[in-house]
């Protein structure tokens, strides 16, 4: 499109147009390729298909459109967890292994995301975490200071959280690589059950509100699939009327699969 405010003309690919923006995708003198904007208030003129670019631009105008134009982004990542477990000082060895062990799980996360401009979002994030921990026996001291001596105990927690997301997308040269970083605040719910043999479930189902903070760096596999490394923490307060208020933070490393 052939642009023309206060007198000044501009020849760009226009990739993204809001109520009051129209996005395009500009370049330096070194060759450098990125998104801008105009506000419409200042085109007094324009033309649509009214020039010609060399094939190297066209590809960069074709990249820029398909990583920064698109109206909607879907995500999905894996991830290592780690969840902070800290027993009694005076805690056995044995019982210090358990929860090194159930630290340790895995996450997964889907969102869905829409364009309101060419680099940011707005979505919503499905996030849940696994962990768990198995001892043929585990030695704890009780209250009393004595050892009980349990064989065949399993610890699991799960949680979950669903909230109202806002990402910011930045382009690197030429729109072959990506740094992504988001926020979101929402609803959690934890699952805490320990198991014995021969003997009942303790579950505890603990709810509460959380945010979430993720930052990957991306790189553009084809024109409509982006990966890359990813880092997220979580942290959920969550509780019950039983069993009072937690403190669950949760960090993660892991891969992250975008889609647009």
């Amino acid at each position: 499109m052939i642009i023309t405010q206060y007198g000044d003309t501009l020849n760009h690919k226009i990739i993204y147009s809001t109520k009051r923006y129209l996005f395009y995708i500009d370049s330096t003198y070194n060759g450098k390729y990125f998104v801008t904007g105009i506000k419409k208030l200042r085109i007094t003129e324009s033309k649509i298909n009214a020039y010609k670019v060399d094939r190297y631009t066209a590809m960069m105008n074709e990249r820029g459109r398909a990583s920064m134009g698109n109206p909607y982004m879907l995500g999905a990542g894996i991830q290592v967890s780690y969840t902070p477990f800290f027993p009694d000082s005076d805690a056995t060895p044995s019982e210090k292994d358990f929860y090194q062990t159930l630290s340790v799980g895995f996450s997964y996360n889907l969102s869905f995301h829409l364009r309101v401009r060419p680099h940011s979002f707005v979505g919503v994030v499905i996030d849940d975490n696994r962990n768990r921990s198995f001892a043929e026996k585990l030695d704890i001291r009780t209250e009393s200071g004595m050892i009980a001596h349990l064989e065949n105990i399993t610890a699991t927690l799960g949680m979950t959280f669903i909230g109202a997301e806002y990402t910011l997308f930045l382009e690197s040269n030429k729109f072959k690589s990506f740094f992504i970083i988001s926020g979101s605040v929402g609803y959690a719910r934890a699952k805490w059950k320990v198991s014995a043999l021969n003997r009942p479930s303790d579950v505890y189902d603990l709810q509460g509100a959380g945010f979430r903070v993720s930052i990957s760096q991306t790189w553009a596999i084809t024109k409509s699939l982006i990966i890359g490394p990813n880092f997220k923490f979580i942290n959920a307060i969550a509780g019950s009327n039983e069993y009072g208020a937690a403190n669950i933070p949760r960090i993660n490393l892991g891969l992250t699969v975008l889609v647009h």
